[in-house]
């Protein structure tokens, strides 16, 4: 702070504040206060940051890297880089309300902390390298001892991209309405009726025990075919017995209540979308084993999980490692997750916006993790103060809005509804299994056929043989003749 004497009166005074933008910058002053006996003190209205409110034309070395959609590179005519993209139109408005200017410097990745030192961005800013990342640079507790942050610009949604799983045979589709349990206790059920049945009918029915055992397992045999055939939903004739009718009108009731069962169950499996995954958490995502996770090389995700204090991030980042899960860029893993089934690829929400290919439908699972986004400083940066404010008047002026809005119009598809249509594909097992067991029947029928016609054929050269042995029939001259 300076006093002056004011020119227009010997008695009035004005208190300067004398600052520089930063070490190397050159001396700037402000009115802080003024006083004279007539109106006596007048103190400011602005606070800190509405008094030293531009870097009067600094230049910042600002880090960039070509990132669609948060930041993009490009030349003009005459060799000059422009950037562009979500953070370019936000520096572009910083540069002007804050006036400085800016030496960019490229660098390719964000910045991990990477044997012993920092690397990218981070790196850059560490060595003294750079004044300024305006990156899509999210917060860890790690670079929070290296650098400095501004205030968030905004939250983003991550969440896993993937393509829809091919259609498939679901052989045991038909099968998944009941457990193990159940259909084991109606096959049990299905032999049960059939020996109670054949029970008593050789209780009414058969007095002469004669070939029991042959005759008791014929008997049981067809009994367990009309008990089953009853399961199946094909009425047979009531007994004339009325112990067994008691019988069949409980198997009756039971066939009643397994078919309104298995049909609402099989209706709602065959309606659901089973095979699609269910992200919600990244605990989820691990116990499904038929994806590998992606995740661009040098991102934020691949330092925030490799020093997380959850065994399960740390797991799941070697496992993307070991099965070269890792990509260049999010072009790279999006043109991934289109060709490969059980890839799914993790970043923002706002980077999917930009990558919508013709040939593939990516879906998004709900959001699992939201970063705060900032830009990255020096640490104790001497313009972290003065940016802060001017962050903050971009958010609550709506500006940062508008910005987001023109970039992450959200085309992506959310993971498609529990409900879909019963597909031919859905129905295509059973459909095998109906040819199959048709012509398995076919083969079966031929079979019994030929079996009885070579069974009476034997039956009828056993007696004839006998006839022949009695002398009942005696050939002559290949002709027999009947002895009278």
């Amino acid at each position: 702070m300076v006093s002056r004497k004011n020119n227009t009166s010997q008695y009035s005074e004005t208190i300067l504040e004398i600052f520089k933008v930063n070490r190397n910058s050159k001396l700037f002053h402000n009115i802080f206060v003024t006083w004279d006996p007539k109106n006596d003190i007048e103190f400011p209205t602005n606070n800190l940051n509405g008094r030293r409110n531009q870097l009067y034309g600094l230049n910042l070395r600002t880090a960039i890297m070509h990132t669609l959609p948060s930041m993009s590179i490009s030349y003009t005519n005459n060799g000059q880089i422009h950037v562009g993209g979500i953070f370019g139109e936000v520096i572009d408005i910083l540069k002007v309300v804050m006036n400085f200017t800016m030496t960019y410097i490229i660098t390719e990745q964000y910045g991990n902390f990477e044997e012993n030192k920092w690397t990218g961005a981070v790196g850059l800013l560490v060595r003294n390298e750079s004044d300024f990342f305006p990156g899509y640079l999210g917060m860890t507790s790690s670079r929070l001892g290296a650098i400095d942050y501004t205030k968030p610009l905004f939250l983003s949604n991550d969440r896993f991209f993937y393509s829809k799983p091919p259609p498939s045979l679901k052989w045991n589709q038909f099968l998944k309405p009941f457990n193990h349990d159940i259909w084991l206790a109606i096959m049990l059920s299905i032999l049960l009726f059939g020996v109670v049945i054949t029970y008593l009918e050789f209780i009414y029915q058969y007095k002469n025990r004669t070939s029991v055992i042959r005759t008791i397992f014929i008997k049981i045999m067809i009994n367990l075919m009309f008990v089953f055939s009853a399961f199946c939903g094909k009425n047979g004739v009531r007994s004339k017995i009325d112990s067994i009718a008691i019988v069949q009108y409980v198997i009756h009731l039971a066939v009643v209540v397994l078919s309104a069962a298995y049909s609402g169950i099989l209706i709602s499996s065959l309606t659901t979308n089973s095979d699609m995954p269910d992200f919600k958490t990244m605990k989820n995502f691990n116990d499904n084993s038929k994806y590998t996770m992606g995740l661009r090389r040098g991102s934020t995700y691949l330092h925030l999980f490799r020093n997380s204090t959850d065994e399960i991030m740390r797991k799941m980042v070697e496992k993307t490692i070991t099965n070269n899960g890792l990509t260049s860029s999010n072009a790279e893993g999006f043109e991934k997750a289109c060709s490969d089934h059980t890839y799914a690829f993790y970043t923002t929400d706002i980077a999917k916006n930009y990558y919508n290919p013709n040939d593939c439908v990516l879906l998004a699972s709900e959001s699992i993790m939201r970063l705060s986004i900032s830009f990255g400083l020096q640490y104790n940066s001497p313009f972290k103060d003065l940016m802060n404010h001017y962050i903050m008047w971009l958010r609550t002026s709506g500006i940062m809005n508008r910005i987001l809005n023109n970039w992450a119009e959200y085309k992506y598809q959310q993971s498609e509804s529990n409900l879909k249509p019963v597909g031919l594909i859905d129905v295509a097992a059973i459909a095998i299994y109906f040819i199959i067991a048709a012509i398995g029947s076919i083969i079966i029928l031929w079979g019994e056929k030929i079996f009885y016609k070579k069974r009476r054929q034997r039956k009828f050269a056993t007696v004839f043989n006998r006839l022949i042995t009695n002398n009942k029939y005696p050939m002559d001259n290949n002709c027999i003749v009947p002895i009278k």
